[in-house]
């Protein structure tokens, strides 16, 4: 049961770095490195991730970044890798949060969702599109299945400080709601909080005692 919730604390997290001039966003710039590091409550580091643009496309007004991903434990050993696809159509980034689920070693592990998006000329109070959520796993024989509802709010303008820059983000309130079959549990619901950039993307989560911000640019 921990297991899962992690995993769908990692996935909410990873999935958010970033997302209308779209050549503007840090995910659409060829060559950029993007590095984002992980904390406990107690800030210790938990893991950290490098994000790579290897390509960025444009084809009839909609631009395509293809982004090779690779995650790292706390001590910096590699944890593995995926290849990401992010497009922005200058109305809004809209991102396939179901590409977006890092290996977990010999695990047989499924993430599919629908697709998050940040619009342009967000304003406070705002309710934003909903999402769906679904992690498969199946571990010795046990399958567990977790299906959460993502209700997300903009409910504040917020000054943020990471290691990599200052900006003013739109401060946005995501309600999980989980259910797990496999498990014998009720459904539970954790709050995520990101920090979003106009024009360049995500800086900082928080969510379930972790938080995650970019501290690296280049």
């Amino acid at each position: 049961m921990k297991k899962i919730i992690f995993i769908i604390a990692l996935l909410l997290i990873t999935s958010r770095m970033l997302a209308q001039d779209c050549s503007q966003y840090m995910y659409m710039k060829k060559n950029k490195v993007i590095e984002s590091t992980c904390y406990n409550e107690k800030g210790e580091v938990l893991r950290k991730v490098v994000s790579t643009v290897v390509n960025v496309t444009t084809i009839n007004g909609t631009t395509t970044a293809n982004v090779s991903t690779k995650y790292f434990d706390k001590n910096g050993k590699p944890n593995g890798e995926k290849s990401i696809s992010y497009k922005c159509n200058g109305g809004s980034f809209i991102m396939d949060m179901g590409d977006n689920s890092p290996q977990q070693g010999n695990a047989n592990i499924k993430f599919t969702a629908s697709s998050m998006e940040y619009p342009s000329g967000m304003k406070v109070g705002d309710r934003l599109k909903s999402v769906t959520s679904q992690v498969e796993e199946k571990i010795g024989g046990v399958s567990s299945v977790a299906t959460s509802q993502i209700e997300r709010t903009v409910v504040a303008k917020e000054n943020v400080t990471t290691p990599a820059g200052t900006w003013n983000c739109f401060k946005i309130v995501n309600k999980t709601t989980t259910t797990i079959k496999g498990y014998k549990m009720a459904p539970f619901t954790a709050e995520t909080t990101e920090w979003y950039v106009p024009n360049f993307g995500i800086v900082k989560v928080q969510v379930i005692g972790l938080t995650t911000e970019i501290t690296a640019l280049r």
